[in-house]
């Protein structure tokens, strides 16, 4: 018995009385290699399916956006676009709810890195106040006069009037952005830069002055796109107007 203890596990049936026996280790190393196989096997298998979800995800969103171009939001339909996506309306809704969250997730993507970058870099440091500012209001310009944003845009403002897609989609991104910039207004007033007022209205007002004089332009087509020159000379009008306001005299 000792030396099956060393070689093996003794197990002892008590229910039916009978005779222990001994499990050689070689049968267990060789169960817990099977198991673990069996294990690292299952997690390979769901991160695969993991990323041919992910995979699926941006095709039909990719899909999805070619389709809302051509055909505006209010005319496209879930089974329009689960044509070109190549199956049913069911797998479409298990990635996406509603034809309202697919489009926001559109618009939401087109401008994720662009509005890190744009927004990120209202930082303490950087510069001083008026620089941080025209790089903003430069940035800004160049995100929301594009062909793909303003097309969005142009979407965004017919569908807005027959869903709660512009609350769900200013919500997850305009909505941030702006706080961002009341923030770093905030601190400028703080340190006396600004004059103290309501940092939110003064982020609208530095926003409208940096639209005016072209955005609603570009979205009519009545202007074509404005070249990085006329962008940058916008940019230093809004800004200076803006100081000249909210600077301490």
């Amino acid at each position: 018995m000792q030396v099956a203890a060393r070689s093996g596990i003794k197990t002892n049936n008590h229910e039916s009385g009978s005779a222990s026996r001994v499990i050689p280790i070689k049968s267990l190393q060789w169960i817990t290699a099977v198991l673990t196989s069996a294990c690292s096997h299952g997690g390979r298998q769901r991160q695969v399916m993991r990323t041919k979800s992910e995979e699926k995800r941006q095709s039909i969103m990719a899909i999805a956006a070619e389709v809302f171009r051509e055909v505006g939001f209010e005319q496209a339909s879930m089974a329009q676009i689960a044509a070109r996506v190549g199956g049913s309306k069911t797998t479409l809704y298990n990635y996406f709810p509603s034809k309202e969250d697919l489009f926001v997730n559109i618009m939401m993507q087109a401008a994720e890195a662009d509005m890190t970058a744009l927004f990120g870099g209202l930082q303490l440091g950087q510069g001083s106040m008026e620089e941080t500012l025209l790089r903003f209001g430069q940035r800004f310009l160049q995100l929301v006069c594009t062909d793909e944003m303003l097309a969005l845009r142009r979407l965004l403002i017919t569908a807005a009037g027959c869903s709660d897609i512009g609350q769900q989609f200013y919500a997850k991104g305009p909505q941030r952005g702006m706080n961002q910039l009341a923030l770093y207004l905030q601190q400028m007033m703080e340190q006396g830069q600004l004059c103290q007022e309501d940092p939110q209205i003064a982020a609208r007002h530095l926003k409208g002055l940096l639209e005016s004089e072209m955005l609603e332009l570009c979205t009519l087509r009545v202007e074509q796109l404005p070249t990085p020159q006329r962008i940058e000379a916008v940019a230093q009008r809004a800004v200076r107007v803006f100081l000249r306001g909210y600077q301490p005299t």
